[in-house]
């Protein structure tokens, strides 16, 4: 293989750097501004079928903690949960059988949580062309580094800035790169081919290249569930990499339903409407709170072991026939799911 438009291009790779979450939106989100129990499903992937059941979701202030231990750090978000089969309700324990469509709302990625997901998620496969990542950032890029497979292993540094596309994608524009060794300065040096006539990306999840530009398509780089929805301002910003969905007018509807349909002060997930399931339990007409027992930080929450967090926790049955189920954070609790609750076993009085 011929590495120098590897080299160049790699850099273009500081890649996925952002994989955060989200999919093209071309429809207004009238149902979001009005805070409506249903969202229109209008991504530029198959959206779930009509009819499926949603379950409307409200989050704030979660660590999402996804498979490979991808974390989502939820400033706050309003959207729908999707299943992908019609008519099946939505299973917490399958991830990858539903679809989480963020309308509204801003997330983070650690640059931690960059270096597993490129690391043990997108090129995670035989002959990976780049590995080895890390990332760190400086003022308002990322700073990549890593390995190239090519002829010999060849370190690499790459700055760049990410960009949103008119089309939804994720773009990573190189600024700088640097190569390591007189091997790969020669080779840098003396070729010019182009990163997509060099390096297989077929491999790859959710990443393509147009000559030397590297595209990410969001709703295909994280782990399930897959997410969606209007990815509109990606920025670099005290050290992690976020993302905003939706306008202006969509952010200030979240807001304004957050707070006054969540706890107050509460790190807390509502989820209302349709049908979903956990363990061996189904909810029809869905009305539950997870709500975090310790306020002074995020709720730390993992799609993956849940059920150590719900085992370790409590629940209470609201007049109305809701249901708040309140959780220890993830990492209160030891890998053991028959762990003690590290609060008391039943809500005080008010709670």
């Amino acid at each position: 293989m011929r590495p120098r438009a590897i080299i160049r291009a790699a850099g273009a790779t500081v890649l996925i750097l952002a994989a955060a979450c989200g999919s093209p939106d071309a429809e207004d989100r009238q149902a979001a501004r009005e805070a409506v129990e249903r969202l229109p499903a209008d991504s530029a992937h198959p959206p779930a079928p009509a009819g499926a059941g949603g379950t409307r979701a409200l989050m704030r202030n979660v660590h999402f903690h996804l498979p490979h231990d991808v974390i989502l750090r939820i400033a706050y978000v309003a959207g729908e949960m999707r299943p992908l089969e019609k008519g099946q309700p939505i299973i917490l324990d399958d991830p990858a059988s539903f679809v989480m469509r963020v309308d509204a709302g801003e997330i983070a990625l650690s640059m931690g949580s960059l270096e597993r997901l490129m690391n043990d998620f997108v090129f995670a496969y035989d002959d990976a062309p780049l590995r080895d990542f890390t990332f760190e950032t400086v003022d308002d890029r990322v700073l990549m580094k890593g390995k190239l497979d090519a002829i010999v292993d060849i370190g690499f540094e790459v700055e760049a800035t990410p960009e949103m596309t008119p089309t939804g994608e994720i773009l990573m524009r190189p600024h700088r790169i640097r190569t390591a060794g007189a091997i790969g300065t020669a080779i840098r040096n003396l070729l010019s081919l182009q990163l997509d006539e060099v390096v297989d990306f077929s491999g790859a999840r959710g990443v393509r290249a147009e000559g030397d530009h590297l595209f990410l398509d969001p709703s295909e780089l994280m782990p399930p569930p897959r997410i969606e929805g209007p990815i509109t301002e990606i920025r670099v910003e005290n050290g992690f990499l976020v993302q905003r969905f939706g306008n202006a007018d969509d952010n200030r509807a979240a807001r304004a339903d957050i707070e006054r349909r969540l706890q107050p002060g509460s790190n807390e997930m509502l989820f209302t409407g349709g049908q979903l399931g956990f363990g061996k339990l189904r909810m029809i007409d869905t009305d539950m709170r997870v709500i975090d027992r310790d306020k002074d930080d995020p709720f730390d929450f993992s799609i993956v072991r849940y059920m150590e967090q719900l085992v370790a926790g409590y629940s209470r049955t609201m007049p109305d026939d809701g249901l708040n189920v309140y959780m220890p954070d993830l990492n209160d609790i030891s890998g053991d799911s028959t762990a003690a609750p590290s609060f008391p076993a039943q809500p005080p009085e008010g709670s």
